[in-house]
């Protein structure tokens, strides 16, 4: 099933991910290549490389998935909210060759306790082997996470950490460290793995420190929702016969976690 991007609805992709058929692609028309792009201060929230017709998705309530193929492409205006500037920078030490984005609009009424939702979600790290990741390779579901355990939580400064095991088959165990930063009317989630990532506990795939997955969301007056903006960036070898396969899988697992925050919620 293929669905065009201004179909989609955060509704609809939730329940793709818990079909057992296959899921909604998410894919932006061909033209957007061409698409007028927003223009110095047209929106306080994100910069140049977002397009006008991506900007009316987010408007419409869908969920917009951007394979950023340069880190120079990230769409989120770094100079508009507290947290923006260190979650690009961080992504940037990364030094990314896969990179994706994930955002979408979340009404605020009858959601102003967001905050909360997204920490039970989080801090119930086991769930975590429920979440459902389509396979383009193979076309067919699995697990993200085929194991999750809780290892630690504990809190430095202005930040909350939790330390979580977890395998995503074909890879060994990893150990991922999320960190968590509030402030009034924003919050964000970064994920690390802390431990190398390997297949067969010999090939290794990522260093540590080399892959982030982050949550950012923030509260928009204009529009009066929360916006949430997912991004997850890696830094693993590309070879070019298998580039695109590995990108569609990382924007894959990607999707699959911020999906499955707002299926959650």
């Amino acid at each position: 099933m293929s669905v065009c991007a201004q179909e989609v609805t955060v509704q609809e992709l939730q329940k793709a991910m818990v079909d057992s058929d296959a899921p909604a692609e998410v894919e932006l028309p061909q033209d957007f290549s061409s698409a007028e792009h927003l223009k110095k201060d047209e929106n306080p929230n994100f910069n140049s490389k977002m397009t006008k017709q991506e900007l009316e998705l987010l408007e419409k309530g869908e969920v917009l998935i951007r394979n950023v193929d340069n880190i120079k492409n990230i769409s989120l205006n770094t100079d508009n909210k507290h947290f923006s500037k260190e979650l690009i920078s961080s992504i940037k030490k990364i030094r990314p060759r896969y990179l994706a984005e994930v955002i979408t609009y979340i009404p605020y009424e009858g959601m102003e306790d967001l905050p909360e939702r997204f920490d039970r979600i989080l801090y119930n790290a086991s769930d975590f082997t429920g979440i459902p990741y389509w396979s383009e390779e193979s076309q067919q579901w699995y697990d993200l996470f085929s194991y999750a355990e809780l290892k630690d939580k504990y809190s430095k400064d202005d930040k909350e950490f939790v330390i979580v095991d977890v395998v995503m088959d074909p890879l060994d165990v990893v150990t991922g460290r999320f960190e968590v930063q509030k402030a009034e009317s924003e919050f964000l989630y970064q994920a690390f793995n802390e431990t190398r990532v390997t297949y067969c506990k010999i090939i290794e795939c990522v260093k540590p420190e080399k892959m982030e997955v982050a949550i950012y969301v923030f509260y928009d007056e204009d529009s009066n929702n929360w916006i949430m903006y997912g991004i997850g960036g890696v830094r693993a070898p590309r070879f070019p016969i298998f580039h695109k396969r590995i990108m569609v899988s990382f924007m894959n697992r990607t999707k699959s976690l911020c999906m499955y925050f707002l299926s959650q919620l």
